[in-house]
């Protein structure tokens, strides 16, 4: 190509002045697009003059076709623009340019211009370029105005405390305003937590599922709009802090959530005081749930004076007390299930005042300050059974009145029950214990063994007890782990509870992973006097993982470094999700590229109806496994043949179809060939055998005309004269008798060229000396037969046919072409094969040449029949070599 100064790139939108090697249909389909194009266009020669415009570059720049017709371009654009010289140089080297520029109209004024040009031949080899400019004034604009709306939400973002984000759910990546990243989440980048699954995994794991399900929620619903997640997070300093994100979701046209934008704030200080509030009433209810001791709110109708007597405020509190609140426990001592069943019910239903001794439990309690520790009373339940209680009680003074008492209880009367409850309870835990398939056992702070059950004597291959009591565990604890659980048995001892995965090697030798859970045990005082620890078995759940995640990367390499292509597409969207290294190489296009495509993208115009129907099938299945052979279009717009096998899977909670395809255009082509090259040859095969046909009639006819008929016609005459004369000619008799003698002999060979021979009786070298010897006899031609003593008994009758038909047509075509002096007849049996050659030294011909003789097809049809192929090896002046190869396994008798 030749180099020019012009810095203009081409499109190739030509008119018939500029290019006349295109048919006159193009030229006027070009000129119609340059036309009509709403771009300006150029075209000009190496110096800059304008050979071309059209309608738009006169609305762009103000210039009539006239007046552009003596300017150059430089003069409507400008020239100095450090742009337009880097596009120059990148024009020189590569041919092609695309750059921004300055345009200047007519009446002086600039506005910007995107430019596109290349050069190109005519077909004088005189360097020409097309040009397409376009005013990108709008454009411009459209981004100074994105510019400042982005300033604008600049500012907002760093005007607000709360920190910013804009998830996009297509590309998976969040941006987050870095002002408030540092004091929301305490992270002073945005890098490690910019996608959905890295911001997960900061999630605290009790809050994670939850996140997760109301995120898929509000993406997959059609309806929300707006959303509001409450979770903790974790800093990058370990830390958890509560997170508050309210936002909005956008969806596109079909109502597909496509972003989702909103604001993080840190509402760690609010939430810990809601919590601490919470857990203090939860404390209290616990412990009115869980405690084991009755505890009770007894209320007066009406207060009374802390000063009234004795006497009478044990009277007025038996007479106007009752049961306002208590828990669980205080209510199924008295034969309730629930508090509710006993709230209400007066002091003295309880608490019988004939009973002096309950008398002096109250004065005790009005005497010594209105509280009393310790006390026994004696009640009832409501079936009339008697109850012990020991008892701590206060009561509650406003203004000197006695409003309510608030008391705590134990009940006494079953504590012999309960001894023995606790005796049972002890068996009952040594027998758990002792059956439990997990292993337990106590430890002391040097990890020495105090106790372990038989499945722990089992999972260390222990013979008995005694072989273990008093050694200390760290002897089976494998190496790597040993500091880890001696750590795990200290914190025990400081009253910390703790989990730990590590590896023994029993006393057999077996190596197992094990999962252990310790906790301290203390004794009455509270003081811990050995850790308990309950470990289980969890070396074949060990191995499981190693399996899955061995089969996990197989998988992976699997997928990327299969040789098929293989897509995953979305069965709603049509959209593809995944596709391996070899779809990239094939089709042409990046992985992102792929993942903006759909499956339509892919395949030509005319076949997206059949292709809809077949997902229509695939979404009404729910199992689908088929191949199809598809035509597919790669990035360049070849058309490649793909035999696909396609399975319907969910793919990150989506319907899809996993489909591998392997690349058959060449098979297909191959067929396509093969069919039209089998066609070919039928109508070769079908012209030969009629033309033989007519061939052999057109030979029998003028045989019978030219000779036979003229033989019996002469014999007619003979006759016709004999019959004429008076006496009787014996000499016209004698002579008709000797030429109907020489009709038959005549008729009898033509009948022996047309007919084969009875190759089964005389065999087939046999008929090939009788041929040979016949055509001596007329033509000067030598011809030599050499057997190599091939036996005949295993070809069959049909093969020798066909040797002899193939020898008889080219023994005809030498007669008649070659114009030899010898052939040579050779037949012998070479490795599996048996072979034939004739071999003349006639004047030969070109092989290269097309030839229309029939000879020659009929003989290589007839070794086709027969699953021979033919050889012929020929030169002008060198004489002819055919060669025809029999497979001798398949001519067997």
């Amino acid at each position: 190509m030749k180099k020019n100064s012009d810095p203009f790139p081409y499109t190739p939108f030509f008119k018939k002045s500029a290019i006349q090697y295109t048919s006159n249909n193009k030229e006027e389909k070009y000129k119609s697009i340059v036309e009509n194009s709403i771009h300006a266009f150029f075209l000009t020669v190496s110096d800059g003059t304008i050979l071309e415009t059209n309608y738009a570059a006169t609305v762009l720049f103000g210039y009539s076709a006239t007046e552009f017709k003596s300017l150059k371009r430089w003069h409507f654009i400008d020239h100095n623009d450090p742009n337009l010289i880097l596009a120059l140089q990148q024009r020189e080297e590569k041919g092609f340019a695309m750059t921004e520029a300055t345009g200047i109209k007519k009446n002086g004024g600039r506005f910007p211009v995107e430019i596109t040009s290349s050069v190109f031949m005519d077909k004088n080899g005189e360097s020409r370029c097309s040009t397409m400019v376009s005013d990108i004034s709008m454009r411009k604009k459209a981004e100074a105005a994105m510019r400042l709306s982005n300033e604008r939400y600049d500012l907002v973002v760093k005007a607000t405390n709360d920190l910013v984000w804009d998830w996009d759910l297509v590309t998976g990546k969040i941006y987050r305003n870095g002002n408030s990243l540092k004091e929301v989440y305490g992270h002073s980048s945005n890098k490690h937590i910019n996608n959905i699954q890295d911001w997960s995994e900061h999630i605290h794991p009790q809050d994670k599922e939850k996140i997760k399900e109301q995120i898929d929620y509000f993406i997959n619903s059609t309806a929300e709009t707006a959303f509001n997640f409450e979770y903790r997070f974790r800093r990058e300093d370990g830390n958890y802090v509560y997170i508050s994100d309210k936002g909005y979701i956008l969806r596109n046209e079909e109502g597909k959530a496509i972003r989702m934008i909103g604001a993080a704030e840190d509402i760690t200080e609010r939430k810990q005081s809601a919590i601490a509030i919470e857990e203090s009433e939860q404390r209290y209810k616990m412990f009115l749930k869980q405690s084991s001791e009755g505890i009770w709110r007894i209320e007066l109708n009406e207060p009374i004076h802390i000063d009234t007597p004795v006497e009478k405020l044990v009277d007025y509190c038996y007479k106007n007390s009752f049961v306002a609140e208590c828990n669980d426990a205080f209510a199924k001592m008295y034969g309730y299930k629930k508090a509710e069943e006993i709230i209400g019910i007066p002091l003295n239903k309880i608490l019988p005042d004939h009973n002096p001794l309950n008398t002096g439990y109250l004065l005790k309690f009005f005497t010594n300050g209105f509280k009393v520790q310790e006390e026994t009373s004696y009640e009832v339940d409501k079936e009339g059974n008697q109850l012990i209680f020991v008892n701590n009680m206060i009561g509650i003074i406003e203004n000197e009145h006695l409003k309510r008492t608030w008391g705590t209880q134990r009940n006494i009367t079953e504590q012999y029950k309960a001894e023995r409850a606790l005796v049972e309870s002890e068996n009952r835990l040594r027998a758990i214990v002792q059956t439990d398939p997990e292993c337990i056992k106590l430890l002391s702070k040097d990890c020495i063994i105090l106790e372990m059950n038989p499945a722990g004597l089992t999972m260390i291959d222990a013979d008995n007890l005694d072989q273990v009591l008093g050694k200390n565990a760290l002897a089976l604890v494998l190496p790597a782990y040993k500091e880890l659980f001696k750590k795990l048995i200290e914190d025990v001892f400081d009253e910390r509870s703790g989990k730990l995965i590590f590896e023994i090697k029993g006393f057999k030798g077996k190596q197992l992973y094990m999962e252990t859970h310790c906790v301290p045990l203390k004794n009455a005082t509270g003081n811990i006097i050995a850790a308990l620890c309950v470990t289980r078995d969890i070396t074949e759940s060990k191995n499981a993982e190693a399996l899955l995640l061995a089969s996990e990367e197989q998988y992976k390499d699997l997928f990327n470094n299969n040789p098929s292509c293989i897509f995953i597409w979305d069965l709603d969207t049509l959209k593809y999700l995944e596709v391996n290294q070899a779809s990239v190489e094939l089709y042409g296009y990046t992985r992102e590229e792929f993942l903006q495509l759909t499956v339509l993208d892919i395949r030509p115009a005319e076949e997206h109806a059949r292709f809809l129907e077949v997902a229509n099938e695939i979404r009404q299945n729910k199992i689908y496994n088929k191949t199809i052979v598809w035509r597919h279009i790669n990035k360049k717009g070849e058309s490649i043949f793909m035999e696909i096998t396609s399975h319907n899977m969910i793919y990150n909670g989506k319907k899809a179809l996993l489909a591998i395809a392997n690349d058959v255009t060449e098979k297909i082509q191959l067929e396509n060939s093969l069919n039209e090259e089998r066609q070919i040859r039928q109508q070769q095969i079908t012209e030969a055998v009629i033309t033989g046909q007519e061939k052999e009639r057109t030979e029998l006819g003028e045989e019978l005309h030219d000779n036979i008929n003229q033989i019996l016609a002469s014999t007619k005459l003979y006759i016709e004269c004999a019959l004429k004369d008076k006496n009787t000619r014996k000499d016209l008799m004698e002579e008709s008798k000797l030429l109907i003698e020489k009709a038959m002999t005549e008729i009898r060979n033509l009948s022996k060229s047309l007919l084969p021979p009875s190759l089964g009786e005389i065999g087939l070298l046999q008929a090939l000396t009788e041929l040979a010897e016949n055509i001596r006899q007329v033509n000067e031609l030598a011809i030599t037969i050499e057997w190599n003593d091939t036996s005949e008994n295993g070809i069959s009758n049909k093969l020798k046919l066909t040797i002899f038909r193939i020898v008889q047509e080219q023994l005809n075509n030498v007669i008649k072409h070659a114009g030899a002096g010898n052939v040579l007849i050779s037949i012998k049996k070479v490795e599996d094969m048996i072979q034939v050659i004739l071999k003349d030294d006639g004047q030969g011909f070109n092989t290269t040449e097309k030839r229309n003789g029939v000879g020659l097809r009929n003989i290589t049809s007839r070794a086709e029949v027969n699953k021979g192929n033919v050889i012929i090896n020929s030169a002008p002046g060198a004489g002819c070599e055919m060669i025809v190869n029999f497979a001798f396994a398949d001519q067997l008798i």
